[in-house]
């Protein structure tokens, strides 16, 4: 079955930003400390409203490259250390890898669709009970923020695996096992509502395996928007700076 949505572009227009902004700062060839530029400047700079550089400074202040300085001689600047990638609300510490790992995530992500309307399709009755073994393991994970994430890639493996196409089986796996070997670390949220946010992912994934099981096609768009608006809306609500 074709999904209509299969490249479409899930991202906010924060997101979209935040990934101009980083060509900003390479295609300037910026050091550690250097000043990226004033929001002001940004927003005169990308077209784009006073909330949308917010969000986009947010988004590249969680990952670790930028830091936000208010006040006189303040504005955005080049952040020291590591890099992380954003998974999610999860924030992965790939060492210096964050842009290959950020263009991995993203060819996995647009796989993700096909995996998992050919689990749909071909799942066996072996491959239902490994999946509600799978999630159990991600509910018994939620306290520890790497257990939780390695659960959840778990459960995404197993799906990839009931696939008879051996390619696409091979290439998300494939991805997917380099995703794992480059993480370094994994942060919680962060917020007073990581709790609600862990809810909501196993939530998600529940509704995966309920549909694979069902093996219902008319419900897979309904379960991957869930899963998509899960994976990456970040909170709309809050587009101040963390700083």
């Amino acid at each position: 079955m074709h999904n209509a949505k299969f490249f479409e572009d899930r991202r906010t227009q924060g997101d979209r930003l935040a990934d101009r902004i980083e060509g900003l700062i390479a295609d300037r060839d910026l050091k550690p400390g250097d000043l990226v530029a004033t929001k002001t400047e940004l927003q005169e700079w990308s077209g784009n409203a006073r909330a949308t550089v917010n969000e986009a400074v947010r988004v590249l202040c969680d990952r670790g490259r930028l830091v936000a300085r208010p006040g006189p001689g303040g504005g955005v600047f080049v952040a020291k250390g590591n890099p992380l990638v954003t998974l999610g609300r999860t924030l992965l510490d790939v060492g210096e890898q964050s842009e290959r790992i950020t263009e991995m995530i993203a060819v996995r992500d647009h796989l993700e669709s096909m995996v998992f309307e050919e689990a749909v399709l071909h799942r066996r009755e072996s491959d239902i009970d490994d999946l509600a073994v799978a999630m159990e393991r991600i509910r018994e994970a939620r306290g520890d923020a790497s257990a939780f994430l390695a659960k959840i890639w778990d459960l995404h493996a197993r799906i990839a695996r009931i696939t008879p196409n051996s390619v696409l089986s091979d290439l998300y796996l494939g991805l997917l096992d380099s995703l794992r070997a480059s993480v370094v670390d994994v942060a919680n949220p962060g917020d007073e509502r990581s709790g609600e946010y862990v809810d909501a992912r196993i939530g998600a994934h529940q509704a995966l395996v309920e549909v694979i099981t069902s093996g219902d096609e008319a419900r897979i768009p309904a379960a991957l928007d869930a899963h998509a608006l899960g994976q990456y809306n970040e909170e709309r609500d809050n587009v101040g700076l963390r700083s």
